[in-house]
């Protein structure tokens, strides 16, 4: 039986059970074919990748709206009904935890000639199902998530080194996610950049949670819950996007109520807990002889240099390995977007119009 880890785009009918999402594809998804690359899918393969997606076995069909049940089932069954076949779809695979060694590692993926340099910081922090997941998510706002984020504030308005910050958790691991920091920054302000993340991190336990940061994510987290059925097509995907990521409506709206009630001293706990990047990764793709020495400039000396490989299907994103075994870690929407929903300018152009998988792609 083929292996399919969750993801991808929203369907009305979609296969049953519980996984992950796994956008940049862990070379597993449809049975290798992510891994493998679009360009060298055979039409067999493409036709039993079809089968093994869609199948009678392994679907659900959800509907959302005033139309009654039982006139969606006859509707259905009119259009479905005649539908068989042997094909059992994909195995779900659960979502594991996301992976960190001892320490701080540091990476530069090398872009010569790369005007900008991407930045990538992460850390350990609760998954979906652990306690304290709601403050965690306060702490990223304040962070850099949130536009008048502490990371926004300078690295954004008072030094001008990027047009924006973001900071989120990595989703949807139920267990042992992590509090990710990522920016574009003209390659010549790489350095004081990380070193501006990184005081951001120790003013977690310098500078105590206010109340108008815990404030800002209540406040945000109230609007959600009360447009959440504002429309049924807002409805419908809100109920896509929670069971796409192994979990459910009810579940959804149970942690953003969470949200809606925090109190500054959970918070305040929690930015402490936070504030330590031992261990942590460090991710930098730039231009080497230009990022090299600001990055011994500011203390880190031993920098792991990861490059790509010759046909250009792996991306810096794979680089950061926190599952282990070389497999994709799910660290956001898109695997060059920054946050997950957010946009950034673009590192360089790739040659001969080919993506090679080192482009912040702006959206």
């Amino acid at each position: 039986m083929a292996k399919r880890p969750r993801g991808g785009s929203a369907r009305r009918c979609r296969p049953h059970g519980k996984g992950d999402a796994d956008p940049a594809g862990a070379g597993q998804g449809s049975g290798g074919l992510v891994g493998k690359g679009l360009t060298s899918i055979s039409l067999d393969e493409a036709r039993d990748a079809f089968k093994a997606e869609f199948t009678p076995k392994a679907v659900t069909f959800y509907s959302v709206g005033p139309m009654p049940v039982a006139t969606v089932a006859a509707s259905l069954e009119k259009a479905f009904g005649a539908w068989t076949s042997d094909t059992a779809g994909y195995a779900v695979e659960p979502s594991p935890a996301a992976h960190f060694n001892g320490g701080q590692k540091v990476l530069l993926v090398p872009e010569p000639g790369a005007s900008q340099s991407a930045l990538f910081v992460a850390r350990p922090a609760p998954g979906t199902d652990e306690s304290e997941r709601a403050e965690s998510t306060a702490v990223s706002n304040l962070l850099g998530a949130d536009f008048s984020s502490r990371l926004n504030s300078v690295i954004r308005e008072e030094k001008g080194y990027s047009y924006g910050v973001s900071s989120y958790l990595m989703s949807p691991m139920k267990a042992g996610s992590g509090l990710v920091v990522a920016t574009t920054v003209e390659r010549a302000n790489t350095g004081p950049a990380i070193t501006e993340i990184l005081k951001g991190f120790a003013g977690l336990t310098t500078l105590p949670v206010a109340q108008d940061e815990v404030d800002r994510t209540v406040t945000v987290y109230r609007r959600a819950l009360a447009g959440s059925a504002e429309t049924s097509a807002g409805l419908f995907s809100s109920l896509i996007g929670a069971v796409g990521s192994g979990s459910t409506l009810e579940d959804q709206q149970t942690r953003m109520a969470a949200r809606t009630k925090l109190t500054l001293d959970a918070v305040q706990k929690q930015a402490l807990a936070l504030a330590s990047l031992d261990p942590s990764l460090i991710v930098v793709a730039g231009d080497p002889d230009v990022v090299m020495p600001q990055l011994a400039a500011i203390g880190f000396k031993d920098v792991e240099i990861v490059k790509r490989d010759e046909v250009g299907e792996e991306t810096a994103m794979r680089a950061l390995d926190l599952l282990g075994g070389n497999r994709q870690a799910p660290l956001s929407a898109s695997p060059w977007r920054v946050g997950d929903g957010g946009t950034t300018r673009a590192v360089h152009a790739c040659a001969g119009e080919r993506d090679c998988g080192a482009q912040i792609h702006a959206d």
